[in-house]
């Protein structure tokens, strides 16, 4: 019987059994929900021939058991990534995403970033994700400032094959079998050349298997005084001595690749014959040959104005040529970076990453953020904008796309990073330091190769010994 005392028949049984099962029906082809199976009492109606029968029975029940909202959170995130990207990109993927969740979104320019990051991580208010590079990924691992990552990749299946091979190996996020960050980019070097002095001048293009001797000899033929004035107006080569620009040559002089602190991480790895020839080399490119602009005659060039035919850099230089003014705007291309007079070619290379600090209060949200700001979806903006270099590996370079306004050729970008490698380690930023310094006087005849070598191997042999004595002062 029913609560008001009518008779249940058979037809009001079949008939509540049919909507039960269009009922049923409709439920499952809406989202499956948490069920639990719970016991109840229940007072049924059996019907049997004419007679009817009620009694309380216990029975189980499978009811929808409504699932808690998602604790809302604050996630912290510092950085000197683009600010404009990270906003207008990041920031509205994660709130379609995670709409309890919200950000504080931090930026700090890279000169300070440092500095205020160290502190916050000593505060006790750190941040839950932070953007990194080499140098400042390396000092944080060793002093276990910050998370290693493996048991969510674990978790995930990760598959460094579909990277780039810097990308498993580099010690920018990897430190004794663990790993702390995730690329977002690389960056990397290559020789840029305007195609129309190649062209002018009837000089042949450069190729991906150029030497530096290949350039060279370009570069003479390309060092011009255009109006007769006695005075070069177009030099062959930028020649930027900057440390990080003369990696190439610094690794790739010898019969091996090098790298500037040995593997044990204690060591200068570069006091050799070999590095004295390079120095001479680089030195002899103002002070000889004359192809590159001396700055102590006041002599300049600049790869953007087309008083430079070549400039070997990274593909963060394009930004500029991509911008020129309509009636500024040449052609030009690129190949991959050149190789050491044996052979030996790698390129300068850089990730930028995305990690956990190991006092993230949030360290499972954080990660959400990192594969997301990591992911096809959240770099394809920059990719686009030709500001990053992808950290996926394509399966063929052919028709490889990277960047508006790029040459109509963009495989040396993509061949290139087979080259890509950088291997940071202790006290290396203190020998770059050095490297500037000593180099910059033996380019303008200051001091000789040799004494450019002594000095450098000094200073850097210096940096690594303090960093070590620092490191263990912290600890």
């Amino acid at each position: 019987m029913d609560e008001g005392g009518k008779r249940l028949t058979r037809r009001d049984f079949l008939r509540g059994a049919t909507l039960a099962a269009a009922g049923a029906l409709v439920a499952a082809c809406a989202p499956e929900p948490e069920v639990v199976t719970q016991v109840v009492k229940e007072t049924v109606v059996v019907e049997v021939e004419a007679d009817e029968i009620v009694k309380e029975v216990e029975v189980q029940k499978v009811v929808t058991a409504t699932p808690p909202p998602e604790e809302a959170i604050t996630l912290v995130v510092v950085h000197w990534a683009e600010a404009e990207y990270v906003d207008a990109h990041l920031v509205p993927m994660w709130e379609a995403r995670f709409p309890n969740r919200m950000l504080d979104i931090r930026y700090t320019p890279l000169e300070g970033y440092l500095p205020k990051l160290t502190m916050a991580l000593a505060s006790g208010d750190p941040p839950d994700v932070y953007f990194f590079t080499s140098s400042t990924g390396l000092a944080l691992a060793h002093v276990g400032a910050v998370r290693p990552l493996n048991s969510y990749m674990d978790a995930m299946g990760w598959d460094w094959g579909k990277y780039w091979p810097m990308c498993e190996k580099t010690t920018d996020i990897h430190l004794n079998g663990m790993t702390f960050g995730i690329p977002r980019e690389i960056l990397t070097t290559y020789v840029y050349y305007n195609m129309d002095l190649f062209d002018e001048y009837g000089v042949e293009y450069p190729t991906n298997e150029w030497t530096f001797q290949d350039m060279l000899e370009a570069a003479k033929a390309l060092t011009l005084d255009t109006n007769g004035d006695g005075e070069t107006d177009i030099f062959g080569w930028h020649c930027n001595y900057g440390s990080y620009k003369m990696t190439n040559g610094m690794r790739n002089w010898g019969s091996e690749y090098r790298e500037i602190v040995a593997e044990d991480g204690k060591t200068f790895n570069l006091n050799t014959p070999e590095t004295q020839e390079m120095i001479a080399f680089f030195a002899d490119l103002i002070l000889e040959s004359n192809v590159c602009p001396n700055p102590e005659l006041g002599q300049g060039a600049n790869f953007s104005d087309q008083t430079a035919a070549m400039y070997d850099t990274g593909q963060w230089h394009t930004g500029g040529l991509r911008q020129l003014p309509a009636g500024e705007k040449f052609r030009w291309g690129a190949v991959i970076a050149c190789a050491g007079p044996e052979g030996v070619r790698s390129s300068y290379a850089d990730t930028k990453n995305w990690g956990i600090p190991m006092a993230s209060r949030y360290p499972d949200e954080a990660w959400d953020w990192v594969v997301m700001a990591t992911s096809p979806e959240g770099i394809e903006p920059m990719i686009t904008a030709g500001n990053f270099l992808p950290p996926f590996k394509p399966d063929t370079c052919e028709g490889f796309q990277f960047g508006e306004g790029m040459p109509e050729d963009h495989t040396p970008y993509c061949e290139g990073l087979n080259y890509a490698f950088n291997w940071p380690r202790p006290g290396e930023v203190g020998s770059r330091n050095a490297w500037d310094t000593y180099m910059g006087m033996c380019r303008v005849g200051q001091i000789t190769p040799a004494e450019c070598l002594q000095k450098w191997a000094e200073d850097s042999q210096k940096a690594i010994d303090d960093w070590w004595a620092q490191k263990t002062a912290v600890a």
